[in-house]
């Protein structure tokens, strides 16, 4: 197992790598993936949860490794920044631009896993977790979502399978997007 590395690409989101979580189309084998973790203070979306007890909810995505980004697809989703077309910049601006595969990450849990939602006073939200503070979810991200991505990536297959809006696209199509630049059906058009 190699190690799982988490890079900062902005104050509020991780993004979580790994050599060993791979995926393959019938166009491309071993595409590498990762993980994006966005903490989101819902109090910054709708001032309804300011009297919520915990308004950081943590949303979490499989996307394509930024080494696997094909470059037209790049070109499109950077347009007015051309520099951003390396590492973790063309992360950054792929997961802003189309987003990832959402994984319910509730699903995936051990005693251990168990202990830290208790450590962190985590809730269970729509698949996920949401916290009191900002600092209890990023907690939760750096110490408890790697032992939770090693499951996610153990069945990235069961992941990708599941639809991933109401036109009939799934996950695999969202991989294909971003590292093969093929067009999947958004808001009623081919995007």
């Amino acid at each position: 197992m190699n190690k799982i590395k988490i890079d900062n690409i902005e104050e509020n989101v991780f993004y979580l790598q790994s050599k060993d979580w791979k995926c393959g189309t019938e166009h491309k084998e071993n595409i590498r993936l990762a993980l994006v973790c966005e903490i989101i203070d819902m109090c910054e979306v709708d001032k309804a949860f300011d009297k919520e007890s915990h308004p950081y909810f943590l949303n979490t995505n499989v996307v394509p490794h930024f080494s696997e980004l094909n470059k037209e697809f790049l070109a499109e989703t950077i347009k007015p920044d051309k520099n951003k077309l390396q590492g973790l910049a063309a992360a950054e601006m792929a997961y802003a631009y189309s987003g990832g595969v959402p994984v319910r990450i509730t699903g995936t849990s051990n005693a251990e896993i168990d202990k830290k939602v208790k450590l962190y006073n985590a809730k269970t939200a729509g698949g996920s977790y949401k916290f009191e503070t900002f600092e209890n979810a990023e907690n939760f991200v750096k110490s408890t979502v790697p032992e939770i991505a090693i499951c996610i990536f153990g069945l990235i297959g069961f992941f990708l399978d599941k639809p991933w809006n109401q036109l009939g696209n799934d996950g695999w199509d969202v991989i294909k997007q971003q590292t093969e630049n093929k067009e999947i059906q958004m808001f009623g058009k081919v995007k």
